[in-house]
């Protein structure tokens, strides 16, 4: 049996409704990713985003969660 990738378990966590945006602020992001078991705090602040789980950068998918629907970096609707 194959392993699931990130952006597979990225998917199924949106499906699954594990994906809970707390706060969408201009500039900023804070939600909660419940994963196997534990839930990873991801945020977004000044252009960088962070998550509390142990894996980094594409590998992480929590961050790559809620990257799929937050877009940040466009401009606000006047």
């Amino acid at each position: 049996m194959s392993r699931e990738s990130a952006v597979a378990k990225s998917k199924r966590y949106l499906v699954e409704g594990r994906v809970v945006l707390e706060r969408v602020l201009p500039g900023g992001v804070i939600a909660t990713v419940r994963g196997e078991g534990h839930r990873y705090r991801v945020e977004y602040h000044a252009g960088i985003w962070s998550c509390s789980c142990q894996a980094k950068g594409p590998r992480c998918c929590h961050l790559l969660a809620v990257k799929s629907v937050v877009a940040v970096d466009l401009e606000p609707i006047r």
